[in-house]
């Protein structure tokens, strides 16, 4: 019997020991669980094949809350949960090594009928890996190029409701680990899995009453972000940069769950001014400028304060020997203060990640 196998026979144990009732009028608050990850490592890269060795495995223990109708936007969702988890990735060889999780995620019922649930899931959070890239030590290791790593994760999860308290789960979903080139190598890992697990309700509440539905408005709203961030030089070695990010976008609010963005980007990153400067094939001549300006479509998904954003980038200005045409940046946007809000966008130009912005936006 594996580890991860243990672990979650060992928490589905204690499960069973706790003693919780249901109260027939009252509707479940939270509730705690286990789930067993099995799966597969996608082949992303041709030069990551070789290190795909085995089918990795996992266990994840989760918290879970009900968002019950406390503010509008719950109801505008199907009253989704909010979970947190901590979980074990076993990659099954000495060069990859295990890699520990915690995240955080949304679940949003999609169909329910007689005890069944199909419900979608989205989250993000860090990794920590055992078994990083070292030049000396571990330099094989092309697809995780430091110990933390950013995770996203989405998955689609079945429940039944076994009894009041009980119910089972099955998942099938991806998870993604990634530094966003802070360090090189960064391959990144892409883990297609499908989970089976169980949970078990420990808290319930009555239902309150729905609050009052709030219009939105149909107006254009206009933000301007300044995003920074640090990135390493290539090829593998190099010294680690400084980037900053200037955006600028309107959002037309379309409903109360969707905005429709568009706006540009304009792009410094002296890492890519650092290997130009050092790139061989360029000695003796003038160096291409390093700076880049594109043109972005995308969607801005509102949950209360916290808004998911999604864009498609164009550049209009790039001068770089190795050209890419589209750009791609996933991000998350808290409201802070008022107008102010905080900002974290992973930017890739489709598989391959360049940065990891993190900063601070205001919309007017």
């Amino acid at each position: 019997m594996t580890r991860v196998v243990r672990l979650f026979w060992t928490t589905i144990i204690l499960l069973f020991i706790s003693n919780i009732k249901a109260d027939a009028q009252a509707i479940p608050q939270s509730r705690v669980g286990v789930q067993y990850y099995k799966g597969f490592i996608l082949k992303h890269s041709p030069d990551i094949g070789h290190l795909i060795t085995y089918h990795p495995d996992g266990v994840e223990v989760f918290y879970e809350k009900h968002l019950s109708g406390t503010e509008d936007w719950h109801a505008a969702y199907g009253y989704p949960w909010v979970g947190h988890s901590l979980s074990y990735f076993s990659l099954g060889n000495e060069v990859l090594g295990d890699i520990l999780a915690a995240s955080t995620y949304m679940s949003f019922p999609f169909w329910q009928n007689k005890g069944i649930q199909i419900r979608g899931e989205i989250g993000t959070g860090l990794g920590f890996a055992t078994r990083p890239y070292d030049p000396e030590t571990n330099n094989q290791n092309t697809i995780l190029g430091s110990r933390f790593s950013v995770q996203m994760r989405g998955a689609i999860n079945t429940q039944w409701q076994i009894n009041p308290n009980w119910q089972a789960r099955l998942n099938v979903g991806i998870t993604h680990f990634s530094n966003g080139a802070i360090r090189l190598p960064n391959k990144g890992i892409n883990l297609v899995s499908a989970n089976i697990g169980l949970q078990k309700t420990i808290q319930y509440t009555e239902k309150p009453s729905p609050p009052t539905s709030s219009a939105h408005e149909k107006e254009w709203q206009y933000s301007f972000l300044l995003q920074l961030g640090r990135s390493q030089a290539q090829p593998m070695g190099r010294a680690v940069k400084p980037f900053i990010t200037f955006q600028s976008y309107a959002g037309w609010r379309a409903n109360a769950k969707s905005s429709w963005l568009i706006g540009g980007d304009y792009f410094i990153n002296w890492a890519i001014k650092e290997s130009l400067e050092q790139s061989f094939f360029l000695r003796g001549q003038t160096k291409p400028d390093f700076k880049r300006i594109g043109l972005t479509l995308g969607h801005e998904l509102h949950l209360g304060d916290l808004s998911l954003l999604t864009q498609v980038g164009y550049y209009v200005y790039e001068k770089l020997p190795q050209k890419d045409i589209l750009y791609q940046r996933y991000g998350l946007r808290y409201q802070w203060y008022q107008n102010i809000s905080i900002n974290m966008f992973l930017k890739t130009h489709a598989a391959k990640a360049e940065a990891l912005e993190w900063g601070l936006g205001i919309r007017i």
